[in-house]
């Protein structure tokens, strides 16, 4: 079962077309009766909260990448920084988000939302708050933003399967990461009334281009290794008291986009089972895909008639999480967010203990067990 595991999560973890739609000058607090009332836990003051529901965010705002980020890019003082009015900051979160696919269970805006809270949630550490320049974290918020730009919900070794365009203009290389980069910036500079980047000196920007694409490369799952090697080996030069050494600051941003992109574990029970179940339901898809096509299955665990759902947790858990967590809490320490994830990792493993199986069965459990032992 090991091997499996391992090879699914690779394959799929590494996850493309577009419409192209421009996004007027409107945001949350748009003069119509019938737009949703932010719920209490969905204010302000809530958004740097770890337990901040974006889930919950989906449910209640039309724009939740807008909604969310506007404050959030307000918190960093962005607009001050890259010089720009603050609607050419509203059009651009809007057109990125309509360069999602809303139609994907998982890789959709909502999930981009998530990313960029978790990210946010991290600049805002002791441990992070003064290793990095402003501009340097406005860099890591807009990768959160377009690190999954126009994912087709399916991932990197089907596009190779399926000869897909872009498997062949990337060279079957990081093809989703590179595609995801490539198209945000490309609709980001073709208009002036979006271009978030129009007003800064010519240096600044290719600085700050260099060091979003790296960050969204960085998401490739098939250099996951590479990543946390790399940022081990850079953490164990810092002794107690010192920085985070220059030189190694992209390993240690690599580190940040990564832990944000794949926060779910982390997050309270229910928010975590909710994520799980929508890139599972994202998984079945694209098998029940290659199936129909007589393509290779690249996930063979994630049959919808024969998986675990609790297996395929335990073992990206363990097989990819577990080491990611356990050195970025070393470097940040968050024993709340360490808490919950071996709590959520229990979790896991108690269901499959009880053989319990199917997205839907933990479904009713959770619904038959109300306790959430991370909500108190």
């Amino acid at each position: 079962m090991v091997g499996p595991i391992i090879y699914s999560v690779a394959a799929v973890l590494s996850g493309t077309t577009s419409q192209a739609f421009m996004f007027t000058d409107r945001l949350q607090d748009e003069p119509n009766s019938e737009a949703p009332k932010i719920q209490p836990n969905l204010s302000r003051a809530n958004i740097f909260d770890w337990k901040f529901d974006v889930l919950h965010l989906e449910e209640t705002e039309k724009r939740p990448l807008v909604w969310l980020g506007m404050r959030i890019f307000a918190a960093f003082d962005t607009c001050k920084h890259l010089k720009i009015d603050e609607h050419i900051l509203k059009n651009w979160l809007g057109l990125i988000e309509d360069h999602y696919h809303a139609d994907n269970p998982y890789h959709n805006a909502t999930h981009a939302a998530d990313v960029l809270h978790a990210t946010a949630y991290y600049l805002n550490t002791s441990a992070l708050e003064s290793v990095l320049d402003p501009l340097e974290k406005i860099a890591c918020l807009i990768a959160a933003v377009i690190h999954d730009t126009d994912h087709p919900g399916r991932s990197s070794s089907f596009l190779i399967n399926s000869n897909d365009p872009l498997a062949l203009l990337y060279n079957d290389r990081a093809i989703l990461e590179s595609h995801h980069s490539a198209l945000a910036f490309r609709i980001t500079l073709k208009d002036s009334t979006v271009n978030i980047f129009q007003n800064l000196d010519k240096t600044i920007y290719r600085q700050m281009r260099e060091s979003i694409v790296d960050m969204v490369l960085a998401t490739d799952m098939t250099q996951h290794k590479v990543h946390v090697n790399n940022f081990t080996n850079a953490l164990e030069q810092v002794g107690e008291g010192e920085t985070f050494p220059q030189e190694c600051i992209e390993y240690l941003k690599r580190m940040l986009i990564k832990c944000a992109d794949v926060s779910n574990p982390a997050r309270p029970v229910r928010m975590a089972v909710q994520w799980a179940q929508r890139i599972t339901e994202e998984f079945f898809r694209q098998t029940d895909e290659e199936v129909a096509r007589n393509l290779p299955v690249t996930l063979p665990m994630y049959n919808r008639n024969t998986c675990s759902f609790p297996a395929s947790q335990i073992g990206f858990y363990r097989f990819f999480i577990n080491d990611l967590y356990s050195i970025w809490h070393e470097f940040t320490d968050l024993p709340e967010l360490m808490r919950i994830y071996n709590s959520n990792f229990d979790f896991w493993k108690d269901l499959e203990s009880k053989q319990i199986r199917s997205p839907q069965e933990v479904q009713d459990y959770l619904t038959n067990n109300p306790f959430d032992p991370n909500e108190d």
